[in-house]
């Protein structure tokens, strides 16, 4: 048994998806969710067979679990989120972008893990980098470029309860 904590905007799609698609920047009038990414997030699920796919984005505020399954199945997700990380409000003095969506998406993350103890060897696979204690776990992607290969080999190292390779030089 294994669990993956999902982001979407960084995770599932791209500054470079966006430019590929003649936009610098993300916009209504092309589909948010890059195809090739759910295609990544699909080999994932089916090398690693994670039991739980728990929903950490930003956009369970907005939607329900039902709407994002059938969201995610229209541009090729075959498996299910199971759950979502629980939604803590946010005090008016923290709404910095850069204070709101580190700290709090890590405690999110560390009350859905503290609620399910049997929740097994598990991978955060997210845009954001500031997860606390749960850095470890932690599979960063970038929002500029699609996921790849090293992301992958990470991911699947955590949900099969072993540590993820160190990440590779940036070449310049």
């Amino acid at each position: 048994m294994s669990t993956l904590f999902l982001d979407i905007d960084g995770v599932l799609n791209s500054v470079e998806y966006f430019k590929r698609q003649g936009h610098a920047t993300p916009s209504m009038a092309i589909p948010p969710i890059d195809r090739d990414a759910v295609a990544v997030l699909n080999y994932i699920c089916d090398y690693s067979s994670p039991e739980h796919i728990v929903l950490s984005s930003l956009w369970r505020r907005d939607n329900t679990l039902q709407q994002m399954n059938a969201f995610l199945a229209s541009f090729g997700f075959r498996y299910n989120l199971t759950d979502q990380t629980p939604i803590f409000e946010t005090p008016t003095w923290m709404l910095d972008a850069s204070i709101i969506y580190g700290a709090i998406r890590g405690d999110e993350i560390k009350a859905w893990l503290d609620e399910h103890p049997d929740h097994g060897p598990f991978a955060i696979l997210d845009d954001d980098g500031d997860m606390g204690e749960l850095m470890p776990y932690l599979v960063r992607t970038s929002a500029a470029r699609p996921i790849g290969a090293q992301e992958v080999v990470s991911v699947v190292a955590l949900l099969q309860g072993e540590e993820a390779p160190a990440p590779a030089p940036v070449s310049r």
